[in-house]
């Protein structure tokens, strides 16, 4: 859920508010102190509001990261007081993001079992995982695209909205150096979600319309392996794959119809 967020709350923000202050940066402080990936979301954010904006306030960007630095202070203050030993097992255990100071400094990197601890190797192992992504979650990628089509008629503002934040996200994971498909779906899968949710709303206005469009997700994900099966190529029955691929056409053959009626 807090993945999620990422993508979906600065979007939200932005809409919805024109300046940064304290309230908003009291509210990443918290979600940092729970995920510290929560500080891209934050930047994203900060940057919707330079677009909109045409304008960046340095002054107040410092006042409101000395805010959102809060929270987690007070968290690692309370280890300090206590004299408790903190343990990430992220950076510890599977070296995330940490690999890369390793890499230039000699330490100690990792290979195999979804570790790439190579530059510019990193690279092709996290297009190799998105491909592996594209080919899991196949059938809510192409309804995806289709959504994404209609807000590119129809809310080009959102479309280039989702599409930065996603690839800011995207970017950011693509340095963890451990690549299981979960957290390429933090980015990519996640922003195929709401693209998903956006359609059951925006696409469909009838219930006979959103029974067609929800029909292949659920043959789909009733038959989806887990993500971590070994075997791409057997995430899902070829003939589950045609048949959901017959319902997203004929939900296709529908919506088109419905078009021609009302022209």
């Amino acid at each position: 859920m807090l993945t999620l967020l990422q993508i979906v709350l600065p979007i939200y923000l932005v809409k919805n508010r024109n300046i940064l202050d304290f309230k908003v940066s009291l509210l990443y402080g918290l979600l940092f102190m729970y995920n510290r990936a929560s500080f891209v979301s934050y930047v994203i954010y900060v940057f919707f509001l330079y677009l909109k904006n045409k304008k960046f306030n340095f002054l107040n960007f410092l006042k409101n990261i000395v805010i959102f630095l809060i929270p987690f202070s007070f968290y690692r203050l309370f280890f300090v007081i206590n004299n408790l030993k903190t343990f990430d097992t992220n950076t510890e255990t599977y070296q995330q993001f940490s690999w890369i100071v390793d890499y230039f400094t000699g330490g100690n990197r990792k290979y195999g079992e979804y570790f790439c601890h190579r530059i510019p190797g990193f690279i092709k192992c996290y297009l190799e995982g998105t491909l592996d992504l594209f080919s899991y979650l196949l059938i809510p990628l192409l309804i995806s695209l289709l959504c994404l089509y209609f807000l590119f008629k129809n809310n080009k503002n959102l479309f280039y909205l989702i599409l930065i934040s996603t690839f800011i996200v995207y970017s950011f994971w693509s340095l963890i150096g451990w690549y299981p498909l979960r957290f390429i779906y933090y980015s990519i899968g996640n922003a195929i979600t709401v693209l998903l949710i956006l359609g059951y709303f925006y696409l469909n206005s009838n219930f006979f319309s959103k029974f067609l469009y929800s029909l292949p997700l659920i043959i789909y994900f009733i038959y989806l392996t887990m993500w971590n099966n070994p075997d791409p190529s057997s995430y899902i029955d070829n003939d589950i794959l045609i048949t959901s691929v017959i319902t997203i056409l004929i939900y296709v053959f529908y919506k088109f119809k419905l078009l021609k009626e009302k022209i």
